[in-house]
């Protein structure tokens, strides 16, 4: 089953017009910005507390530059930018971009293997995080725009008590609140807030500390009910710590791909093979129980 077919038609035609623009245009843009690594790229900024946070693995250690190239060549930058890895072979084969991003002062570190979750949780544990950190997570296989980081900021500003992100869902939920498949879930539209607003991670998350000290306090968790599922567990928890999430923008946004970077990936388990809704049901329980 195509995981997209129960889309409504609009949210079809969004998606193929923005693939098609993110193809054409932004993609090739995206992907000359990343390569300035190495050419004078733009450090971080310091007086930003803003920590933004990814990691990688295999074959994607050798394009993850080009990712935070595009992030570092933003309109703002964040004051400390982490690339986490649970492979210490990589960590001593680095290649000559990844150092110069290190001499601009990206922290590449070394962790234990949480999955997905490596994305935020070394991050939380560190001796380094700060309990009032505002913490923005990225993936490992997308460029991003100019105005990734300062959209996310500007929507923090105003209303600093929520999980922003540039790409949401509504959550399905049909008779007596129970789950409807995660592939039936509508793209949202508008900035409402919503604690039935699920962030997906894909695009970036803007995470408050209110919702760090939440996240910190669920620990580990996520292994025996969202191992292989970020957005599942970190929805949960914020769910029910009733802290809604808001869509920075109108329209759920997806940025472009690396070129490349899709032989290796959770969507083909989590979203085309349903796997989601097992995590979701071992996650939530058969039902949503906070509206």
């Amino acid at each position: 089953m195509n995981p997209r077919s129960h889309a409504p038609t609009w949210a079809r035609l969004w998606r193929k017009s923005e693939s098609l623009w993110n193809s054409f245009v932004a993609g090739p843009r995206l992907l000359r910005a990343g390569r300035q690594v190495g050419r004078g790229i733009p450090g971080l900024d310091r007086s930003n507390p803003v920590i933004v946070s990814l990691t990688t693995h295999g074959n994607r250690f050798e394009t993850v530059h080009l990712v935070i190239g595009s992030i570092l060549c933003g309109r703002v930058r964040p004051g400390r930018l982490v690339l986490w890895i649970d492979d210490e072979t990589l960590l001593r084969n680095t290649s000559e971009q990844l150092r110069s991003l290190v001499a601009a002062g990206v922290e590449i570190k070394l962790t234990d293997n949480f999955g997905p979750h490596t994305k935020y949780y070394p991050t939380l544990i560190d001796p380094a995080f700060q309990a009032e950190s505002v913490l923005v997570t990225a993936d490992d296989d997308i460029l991003y725009p100019p105005w990734w980081l300062s959209r996310l900021l500007r929507a923090y500003d105003s209303a600093p008590d929520l999980i922003h992100c540039h790409r949401a869902h509504r959550i399905g939920v049909g008779e007596g609140e129970r789950f409807q498949p995660y592939n039936t879930w509508a793209p949202c539209v508008g900035r409402r807030i919503s604690n039935k607003n699920f962030a997906t991670g894909v695009s970036g998350v803007l995470y408050p500390p209110v919702m760090l000290r939440a996240l910190k306090a669920a620990a580990t968790g996520f292994r025996d009910r969202a191992p292989s599922a970020d957005d599942i567990w970190i929805n949960f928890v914020a769910h029910q710590a009733g802290i809604p999430v808001r869509q920075a923008g109108v329209f759920a946004r997806h940025f472009p791909f690396v070129p490349g970077s899709q032989a290796s990936g959770l969507y083909v388990t989590n979203v085309a093979e349903a796997q989601n809704d097992v995590q979701i049901a071992r996650t939530y329980g058969p039902r949503l129980l906070r509206n």
